[in-house]
């Protein structure tokens, strides 16, 4: 070797690289542990079921765009129905998929909910090996993100497809600008455009995503003139090669397109979640109450990554003024560890890219921008974690290594993290048990919270829907007593009382009545203009005689959705009683072809709609069409039911029943 040779090369010293084969072999191992743990960590996720009283009616089971087919679904998907306050193609496409697949089998959708939870816990391994050539490290924040308990909500729930969705093509986005970074390319840029625009259309949180690169740009890819001065130091670089950095101007510009496409995202999600009333006025939350709950919301973050106890589905947004002292204290503790990270961003630049990856992509949904009635949600940690989980799998280590003066042995801080992961993974086992049940879920979020009056809801709906009315009741009660404004509690309260104003002998209770339909007017007043509370007034009304109103409310909620099945089987019961009502045969046989018609078409927009089928067996029985009678006996029973045993023994008397 010459001499300017031996001169080049300590000008310019390389970072080792451990042997190819030993690297990929410890790549396979942790790969295949990481399928274990997440495996083992969700295995009871299959056995939870639709929750329907909590987002998934509007995503799955109430959906009747699933129904319709591919080329519906997909053409629907890309509309403007704005349908859940969202704009998001993919997700709804991918729900379609699963739909064909498993029908209204839940365990199908949970089973790819978790692979698709596998697939990003290994990206995000293969991505940070990728970035850093450190494969044990790398491990750890996978494994972490695997099995954290924080993230059963975007797992386990199958409304939050959109999550584990985006974020896959969030890590996809990254993996391709990896590869441009490391030979730019145009196919590799059109590579990042593409991955981060199918991530758009999955879940809008993948705004931040430009910022993020930004961040990866100082480290660990180290192609800023800042990041120079570290480059040749690190040891966990996948041995990049050493070339000139761009600038920051540079740098800035080829970003643009990705910022553009953010800038569109927020326009359309903006747009959308005002079209579905998601979005809350400052008359509602203050700027200040905003402020002061995001501080607070960072920290809380924070504490349960590190201690993820008491965990809820819904954590309420707190009533009246936040306390002064605990806002400014979270925010004094923020910007002592963003200036304690920056300081150290030259020796630990890990630490800092973690923290801000952390801060950043929390903000489109820590509540500047107030989206729901929510204080905070463990869903939104699923993607921020990552960047805290990176600053603890490199800053322990380092921290704990003997040229720091600790002197601990790499055999205890990796025993420690296997320790951690284990525990990790026992605790997500216990969180997605409470997600097998939706009154399980809600009393647990009233467990641990304070004043949930949502939880109330929730828990008094899923009673509802599986017929206990009297528990419902109570809940509805005090969801009300704890939020009078609450609208939609005030609606249900209502429409319990209505159904149990009916006494077994057919009479009317009507001081229950009256009481109820007071709750549903109420709501009305309140701001609720839905289809459901127009149904719901039609039903009070319909109970109480009045078919004017009641026909009259029907239409209305038609106007609102023109596809809502629980419409169309109110107006169609009324014209069935118009029909029973008229002396008229011309006029009954047309009003029961009539309703007949409103009965078929509230089974086709929900096909789990069990009701109809037993109305359309009585109609089809007094039109003497036995054999479609006999049809809509045997369909109401396959959903569960029995069929009144006078309208059997009547329908047997005219015609055997066919086997």
């Amino acid at each position: 070797m010459s001499k300017k040779q031996t001169k080049s090369t300590k000008l310019k010293p390389q970072p080792r690289c451990a042997a190819p084969k030993t690297r990929k072999m410890h790549a396979a191992l942790i790969a295949l542990l990481l399928i274990v743990i997440t495996i083992v960590a969700y295995r009871h996720a299959p056995e939870c079921g639709f929750l329907r009283c909590f987002d998934d009616e509007t995503y799955v089971t109430d959906n009747y765009h699933l129904t319709r087919g591919l080329a519906h679904g997909v053409a629907w998907a890309f509309g403007s129905e704005y349908r859940a306050a969202n704009w998001h193609p993919l997700t709804w496409i991918s729900l379609l998929v699963d739909y064909q697949l498993y029908g209204l089998d839940p365990r199908g959708y949970h089973i790819t909910n978790v692979l698709i939870h596998i697939a990003n816990t290994l990206l995000l391994f293969v991505v940070l090996v990728r970035m850093t050539g450190a494969e044990w490290k790398s491990g750890v924040v996978a494994a972490l993100f695997a099995v954290h308990p924080l993230h059963v909500e975007s797992v386990a729930w199958v409304a939050e497809r959109k999550d584990v969705l985006s974020t896959f093509f969030w890590l996809l986005t990254i993996y391709a600008y990896v590869l441009y970074a490391n030979r730019p390319r145009a196919r590799t840029y059109i590579a990042v455009i593409a991955a981060f625009g199918l991530g758009l259309l999955a879940k809008p949180m993948l705004v931040s995503l430009p910022l993020v690169l930004l961040l990866l740009d100082y480290w660990p890819l180290r192609r800023t003139a800042a990041s120079v001065e570290f480059k040749a130091e690190s040891a966990d670089a996948a041995c990049p090669a050493l070339r000139a950095s761009p600038s920051t101007a540079q740098l800035l510009i080829e970003k643009i397109p990705l910022f553009a496409m953010s800038a569109a995202s927020c326009i359309i999600t903006v747009i959308a979640q005002r079209a579905g009333g998601a979005m809350v006025g400052l008359q509602e939350v203050s700027i200040g109450s905003r402020i002061a709950n995001a501080a607070i919301s960072y920290v809380a973050y924070i504490g349960k990554m590190i201690w993820p106890a008491r965990l809820a589905a819904y954590y309420p947004y707190p009533q009246g003024n936040l306390p002064a002292q605990e806002a400014i204290g979270a925010g004094l503790l923020l910007i002592g560890i963003t200036a304690l990270a920056l300081r150290t961003a030259r020796r630990r630049p890990y630490i800092a890219v973690g923290w801000l990856w952390y801060c950043i992509t929390l903000i489109p949904v820590i509540g500047l921008v107030q989206v729901g009635s929510q204080a905070m949600a463990d869903r939104y940690t699923y993607v921020p974690l990552i960047g805290l989980f990176i600053a603890i799998a490199w800053a322990v280590p380092d921290l704990l290594s003997k040229p720091s003066g600790l002197g601990m042995p790499p055999a205890v801080s990796k025993g420690a993290a296997a320790a951690v992961i284990l525990a990790l993974t026992l605790a997500t086992q216990a969180q997605v048990n409470y997600w097998r049940d939706p009154i399980i879920l809600f009393k647990h979020a009233i467990e641990v919270t304070k004043d949930n009056s949502s939880a109330y809801q929730r828990v008094g709906r899923a009673f509802e829907d599986n017929g206990d009315l009297a528990e419902a009741l109570a809940n509805y009660t005090r969801a009300v007593e704890l939020a009078p404004d609450y609208a939609d509690a005030q609606m249900s309260l209502g429409r319990v009382l209505v159904k149990t104003a009916k006494n077994p002998d057919r009479t009317i209770d009507m001081a229950r009545l009256n009481e109820g339909m007071g709750h549903l007017l109420l709501a009305r007043k309140l701001g609720l203009d839905n289809a459901e509370i127009h149904q719901n007034l039609a039903f009070a009304y319909f109970t109480a005689g009045d078919l004017d109103r009641a026909e009259r409310e029907c239409r209305t909620a038609q106007d609102r959705d023109p596809r809502y099945a629980p419409s169309e089987f109110m107006l169609a019961n009324v014209r069935f009683e118009r029909a029973m009502r008229t002396a008229d045969p011309r006029s009954r046989v047309r009003l029961i072809e009539d309703a007949i018609s409103h009965w078929r078409k509230s089974v086709e927009y929900d096909p789990t709609f069990y009701e109809p089928h037993f109305n359309l067996a009585y109609a089809y029985y007094l039109k003497r069409d036995y054999a479609s009678a006999w049809r809509e006996v045997h369909l109401y029973e396959q959903c569960g039911e029995r069929a009144d045993s006078a309208l059997r023994d009547a329908l047997a008397a005219r015609m055997p029943e066919p086997k």
